[in-house]
Formats: structure tokens, sequence, C-alpha cells
């Protein structure tokens, strides 16, 4: 793998909420290629924006390739506890916590 492979290798994250009880989502795109995803719904489409995008981490080009690769998270930690897995650096990490009282999650919903 050469560096522009690398830079040119971007994971999107998009958050959608709550609904139709099912819990809010994160969804991340790994070798994603655009700052919206149409996200196929029951009743129709959401077209969903990107609020962070980061390079790939080399474990993740490794393991992963060049594939595109959709996960979806419902909780900060897990998210978390799977971008340490694949040594996502803690400045991301740090950034990505930001976004934890604008896109609330399961965990931080009161019951």
């Amino acid at each position: 793998m050469n560096s522009t492979d690398f830079t040119l290798s971007m994971v999107y994250y998009y958050y959608l909420p709550a609904f139709d009880n099912k819990p809010a989502e994160v969804i991340e795109v790994l070798h994603g290629d655009n700052l919206f995803v149409q996200v196929p719904l029951r009743d129709e489409d959401k077209r969903l924006r990107s609020f962070y995008q980061r390079p790939l981490t080399v474990k993740e080009v490794e393991n992963f390739g060049k594939r595109q690769v959709w996960q979806i998270f419902t909780s900060w930690q897990e998210l978390e506890d799977d971008h340490t897995r694949w040594n996502v650096p803690e400045p991301v990490l740090s950034e990505l916590r930001m976004y934890q009282t604008d896109y609330l999650l399961t965990e931080a919903i009161a019951v």
C-alpha cells in the first residue's frame, strides 16, 4: 500500500435518529465516497449527511481491503471499543466524543 491509497481511503459517519421503536444509530461507512447516503427505511428512504470523516487506519485497510463496509453502532461505547481495536488514533476518538451530546444513542437516553 502506498501513502496515496491511504489518504484516499476515508471513513464517513452518519447519524440516524430513533424511529419506529428502533434505537438511534451511528452508521460508519469505510471506504465511503460521499457526504450523503441513502438509508432504506420501511416507509421511505432517508438521506443522511456525514457529520465526521477520517482516513482509514492501516489496520482497517489490511483487514477490509478496498471494499466498502457499513457498520452500525447503537452506543458510543461500542463505537469506541471497535475503534480501539482498529487503532484509531486518540485525537480522532476525542473528536468523535464531542458529538456524543449532539447525537444521542441508547446509553444516553433516560428511561
